[in-house]
Parts: C-alpha cells; sequence; structure tokens
C-alpha cells in the first residue's frame, strides 16, 4: 500500500518569500486553513476545520528556508480514530525561483490517503497559485454524508442545482453546454476532465457577463474545478473557479452567487435531492 503523499511545485519566488507562505497564520490561512502556528520547534498548534475535524500538530523540525517538518494528527477516515503522520515541506533554490516539495508520510490506512490526497491536490493547487501570481481563485468546500459516486453524479445534473436556463450535456469528457440569462449572463462551458466518482473540470470556452462595465468576458478561459475526497462515512466537495480572483471586476457579485450556487443551492440537492 502506498504510504506517503508526495507533491513537488515549482515556484517564482525566492526560498525566503516562499517560507513566510509556510510560517505565516495570515498566510496559511489563505491556502491550507485557519491556524496558531509558530516556526518554533516543540511549539504545538491546530489547523482549524469548520467541520470539526481539527488537526492537531507540533512542530519537529525547523530549518529556515530550506525544511520545516511538523506532525500531523487528525481523526482516520476509516474509523473515527486518532491517527499520526508526519509533514515535510522541503525547500530548493533553483535559477528561477523555488522548489518546493511536500511528503506527508505515516499512513497506515488506505482511506487516509485518498481523503488526504483529494485535499492536498486543492491545497497545493492554490499555493501555487498564491506564490506565482499574488492572487486567489474563489474556492468553496461542502462536505456530506453521502458517498463519492452520488457526489459525482449529483454534480452532473447541472440544470438541477445551478440554472434553469441550461442547454447541452454535461455528464461526459467533451460535453459542452450552455447556462444563459438574457441581458445577464452566457456561459458555455466544456468537460475537459472527468475522473469518476473524484473529479470534473469544465473550461470556459465563452462568456458575456452583460452587468460589467470593462471586459465583458472575464469568465473565458477560466476553469471549474470540482474535487471530491472520501472521509469516512463522509464526502468532502472542493469546488475552485480558477481564475476569478478579487481583482476582476466580477469578483464580488460572483463570490456572492457562487456561495449561494454551491453552499445553499448544490448542497441541499446532494443532501435531501431538493432542486432549483
Amino acid at each position: 500500500m502506498q504510504k506517503e503523499i508526495k507533491h513537488t511545485l515549482h515556484l517564482n519566488q525566492p526560498s525566503q518569500e516562499v517560507w513566510e507562505y509556510l510560517t505565516k497564520p495570515e498566510l496559511l490561512e489563505q491556502w491550507l486553513g485557519k491556524t496558531d502556528f509558530q516556526p518554533v520547534a516543540g511549539h504545538k498548534f491546530r489547523f482549524f476545520s469548520p467541520y470539526g475535524n481539527d488537526c492537531i500538530c507540533e512542530v519537529l523540525e525547523v530549518k529556515p528556508y530550506t525544511r520545516l517538518v511538523y506532525s500531523w494528527q487528525k481523526n482516520s477516515a476509516k474509523d473515527n480514530m486518532p491517527f499520526n503522520s508526519k509533514i515535510v515541506w522541503t525547500l530548493a533554490e533553483k535559477e528561477n525561483g523555488t522548489e518546493l516539495q511536500l511528503v506527508h508520510n505515516g499512513f497506515t490506512a488506505l482511506e487516509d490517503i485518498v481523503a488526504h490526497e483529494g485535499g492536498w491536490n486543492a491545497c497545493c493547487r492554490q499555493l501555487e497559485e498564491l506564490v506565482n501570481t499574488g492572487e486567489k481563485s474563489y474556492t468553496a468546500k461542502i462536505e456530506v454524508v453521502k458517498s463519492p459516486q452520488e457526489v459525482f453524479n449529483h454534480l452532473k445534473e447541472v440544470s438541477k442545482w445551478w440554472s434553469k436556463d441550461y442547454e447541452g450535456r454535461s455528464a461526459d469528457l467533451n460535453d459542452e453546454f450552455v447556462i444563459c440569462h438574457p441581458g445577464q449572463h452566457y456561459t458555455k462551458q466544456q468537460l475537459i476532465e472527468v475522473i469518476i466518482d473524484k473529479k470534473i473540470v469544465w473550461l470556459v470556452t465563452d462568456s458575456e457577463l452583460d452587468w460589467l462595465e470593462n471586459d465583458k468576458h472575464e469568465w473565458t478561459n477560466t476553469k471549474m474545478i470540482f474535487e471530491i475526497t472520501a472521509n469516512g462515512d463522509k464526502t468532502a466537495l472542493h469546488f475552485t473557479h480558477e481564475g476569478l480572483v478579487p481583482e476582476k471586476e466580477c469578483y464580488a457579485r460572483c463570490e456572492q452567487g457562487w456561495n449561494m450556487v454551491i453552499k445553499e443551492r448544490l448542497l441541499n440537492f446532494i443532501n435531501d435531492g431538493k432542486t432549483i
């Protein structure tokens, strides 16, 4: 059985800048979670979860700008009992920035590897975007007492949770669909990645947001990424609208819209079958 998770990120900032994203609580909160972390060996801290399953940690090793190690205790997705693992961050200076490697090891249950792998995929993508562009795309997360298969199947029924003004198909790779509110919102999406029960990615190939004053095509070439992770009897759904960043004119209104669509409509549809 695979016993560790590895990610290697190529970042365009020097190691001193990358180090801050690993050690400053206000920066950690932007991509990993709210925390009371301090880069001091022996310091005990938490990553706080809105779902009640906090990560209890202790700093084991600190070598500024090169290596950071801490323990990671979380309730197992297999039996809900606490299990211990370890996070190792390694930074290496490169010609055009920093190579950052994450190794999360110490797993004993396949369920926990699966649960953490989806989370790390989303977090590392957010970290890479933050460091390389200084921007953070819109994200949302919901957790339901449903199987990954049920969540995946509900996602494909777009007209039941996003908009009734829907035309096309949204089930299989290369499918295309349109959401159109005349005079307000037009977007055309293509499914560019589908991993059964794990991931769906839509690429916005065309858009027109008529209420914008400047660039009415701000959604064009952005991506909507849905990542599904099993966590015991629950399933977490991470949503990222990649490219929808605070600097865009549409961000504030779209943030409100996605909060309603993901955290209310989609959540209710998955949980209770309630359609719009």
